[in-house]
């Protein structure tokens, strides 16, 4: 359960690489135990020794690949079965090169497989085994790119839009079962999936996006942008004209 400060006993990430994910489990701090759901078993395994959890923490890796989600009852149900868990966080995403994704279409449809899909189903197994067992919240990690379609990520923008959309729906369906979930649009974060990129204003590491994600989470918000000036951005970029967009950089 979580704790006056905030901590909590158990967090499930999944997407159990995701650098931004990692950094929110460090602020967390499980004090009991920690599940890390992914494809790479070793790379979690990493991931997990750089956290520095105290050492009673148990620490579970999960196979899972977004990309597959048929058997993704079975896991899910399975896991909290057996756990209570009090913090879920959907972290699991690709980005991709825009114009690879239009060239080859098979490579949108395969990010946002992951991105949307894969992550659309660990969000609605987690909510729907959170709302039975009475408590818990839902992190979601979506994208500034969900306000408004620009050149350089609108594929990927698109996955992030669906999920963001979901979210809403998902965070006032779930009022009043005990179970909170907040919605995360962080801007520009230097991560892995981001290095051959040129930076962008107001670009972010993971813990400062951690950061805000964990007073958000106090103050029970449902939406929160990571950094937090991006917000009244976001109400402007809403209503730019078309060619100032462009001039910001597509």
């Amino acid at each position: 359960m979580r704790d006056g400060l905030g901590s909590v006993d158990s967090v499930l990430l999944v997407g159990g690489t995701s650098e931004i994910g990692l950094a929110l489990v460090r602020r967390l701090a499980p004090r009991r135990s920690l599940f890390l759901m992914g494809r790479d078993p070793d790379a979690m395994a990493s991931a997990a020794r750089s956290l520095g959890l105290p050492a009673q923490v148990e620490i579970v890796s999960i196979a899972w690949d977004a990309a597959e989600t048929a058997g993704d009852s079975g896991i899910f149900d399975e896991l909290f079965r057996r756990n209570d868990i009090d913090t879920t966080v959907i972290a699991a995403g690709v980005l991709g090169e825009v114009s690879q994704q239009l060239d080859e279409p098979s490579t949108a449809v395969a990010m946002g497989r992951v991105t949307y899909l894969g992550a659309m189903s660990a969000l609605l197994h987690s909510a729907r085994s959170m709302r039975q067992q009475g408590h818990g919240d839902i992190i979601v990690l979506s994208s500034f790119a969900v306000v408004r379609p620009r050149l350089a990520n609108f594929v990927y923008g698109s996955a992030k839009a669906g999920l963001d959309y979901l979210s809403r729906g998902l965070a006032e369906s779930l009022r009043g079962s005990g179970v909170d979930l907040l919605i995360v649009r962080p801007g520009f974060v230097h991560t892995r999936m981001t290095r051959h990129l040129p930076g962008a204003p107001m670009s972010v590491q993971p813990d400062d996006v951690a950061d805000v994600v964990v007073k958000a989470r106090r103050r029970r918000q449902t939406v929160v942008y990571a950094p937090r000036m991006l917000m009244p951005l976001a109400v402007a970029f809403k209503v730019l004209p078309r060619s100032v967009i462009a001039r910001l950089g597509n």
